[in-house]
Formats: C-alpha cells, structure tokens, sequence
C-alpha cells in the first residue's frame, strides 16, 4: 500500500525501539510534496500532531488518516533519533498525495509492552479498535487507508488464535474475525480484487453460515467473474436469511437481465 524510505539524519546512541503501548514525544516538521498539509490546521487533521512542536503520541493511535504511517515511523526509531521519511502510494484515496516527505524527531519514549505481551482480552480489543479505525476510513470514502487498518486488525487476531479460548472472549474472536473479513471484502471489491473477496467472505461464512454480508459480497464476486449459477446460489441463500432485502433482490434482478441478454445475443 505504501513504501516508507528512512534517512538518518542525526545518529542515536540509545538502544531502546517505542513499543506498541508506549507513549513516545515527537517533533514533526518539515514537510514536502504535501499540498493538503500547508497549514498546522491540516497536519493535525491528517496526522493527530502538531507540527513544530513536541506531541505526545502512541503507536496504537489509529484515528487519523496518516496514523498508520507514523506507527511505521516511530516504531522504527530510537529514543534521541532524527530521521527522514520519504513516503510512497503504490495506491491512494482521491485527496491524499501520492508522496511527501517529513521529518521526525523522537525525543523520549515511556516503557509499554508489545503485542505479544498483552492479555488475551487486550490483544482482541486492540484489534477491534483498529477494525473501528477503519470503518471510519472507509464511510469517509479512504479506502486504501481502511483497507490497512482491516488488514492489521485481522492479521492481530489471527496471531490471538488459541485452542484453550474460553467463551465469552471466544465468542467475541469468532465474529470480529469474521467482520474484519467482510470489511476487508469490501476494499477487495472496490479494487477488483474479486479472488481475495471470494477467499475472504468464504472464510467467513465458514465461522457465521448465515452472515448475509458474506454472501452477498461472494455473489457480487463471482457476478463480476461472470460466475453466475455461483452468485445466484449465494443470493438465493442470503433471500431466506433476510427476504426482504432489497440490494440482494437488486443483484438477483441484475444477473437475470444479463442472462437473458446473453442468451439473445448467442
């Protein structure tokens, strides 16, 4: 999604990296190639910083756009460091550049703990804060940005997997994986991306067989591949859960016309 290229400008002798909890003050300064970033009114709304100015920030932070840039950033940083960060899209949302660069100063870091040194219980709230971060892109229109968070938040809870999870937490996995799933579907779709959509929404009708988001995302899948007897038993499946659903009956109405077209035409 993105391509992070870092410049040390001024050499650190400490040893100590942020960890996920850590709390960390920062400079950030010295933007480039960042039109939509030209006042400290823009900086803040795009990164959760001020600019110039020494803020403190956390790796878990996940409320604003470029949060997932700065987690980057830091996490790769020792205390008393000062580093260039050259930033590359290979995709983004409408507004956002497509590359800038800044400069970072990590002036200290307080003690945390990593993921792995989290409970149970804390890991999948983590997780399921991320999985909010993104619907929040995503309803705003920054997919890309959504997509990460998606992505992040289920490959976190895929590493909480354990046979000895007791219910309720069990129970709280099961469906978050299967949401992060279908969200992620969701940016899949808007990317054409129609085999990762067709796996993801699979994988999540394998914990929830009746989870209409699922099935109706896997139809639109195999619609777009031209797969229809595929797509009308999907469909067809999500009627009985939710008969009166409307886009369903749309898509159902969609792949008929477009059968009886293709029938004419041949």
């Amino acid at each position: 999604m993105f391509e992070i290229t870092k410049t040390v400008l001024e050499k650190s002798t400490e040893t100590e990296y942020p960890l996920l909890t850590s709390e960390c003050e920062l400079t950030i300064k010295d933007f480039s190639s960042f039109p939509n970033a030209c006042t400290d009114e823009d900086i803040f709304k795009n990164f959760g910083i001020n600019a110039n100015i020494r803020n403190v920030f956390s790796c878990c932070q996940v409320k604003y756009y470029y949060s997932a840039i700065l987690c980057e950033c830091v996490e790769n940083m020792k205390r008393s460091e000062v580093s260039e960060f050259d930033i590359n899209f290979m995709k983004t949302d409408f507004d956002k550049p497509k590359s800038f660069k800044f400069t970072l100063t990590l002036h200290s870091i307080s003690s945390g703990k990593d993921f792995h040194d989290l409970s149970l219980e804390e890991r999948i709230n983590l997780s399921e804060n991320w999985k909010v971060s993104g619907n929040s892109l995503f309803v705003e229109g920054n997919i890309y940005m959504a997509g990460y968070w998606y992505s992040r938040s289920l490959k976190s809870l895929l590493l909480c997997c354990t046979d000895d999870m007791e219910s309720p937490i069990k129970e709280k996995y099961k469906k978050l994986v299967g949401q992060c799933r279908i969200n992620l579907a969701a940016v899949q779709l808007k990317n054409h991306l129609y085999d990762h959509v067709i796996s993801n929404c699979s994988q999540a009708l394998y914990i929830d067989s009746k989870m209409i988001k699922a099935l109706y995302r896997r139809a639109q899948a195999y619609y777009a591949e031209g797969k229809m007897e595929n797509a009308m038993k999907d469909l067809k499946q999500a009627l009985k859960i939710e008969p009166k659903n409307s886009s369903i009956r749309k898509l159902i109405t969609q792949i008929r016309q477009n059968t009886i077209v293709t029938a004419h035409a041949v």
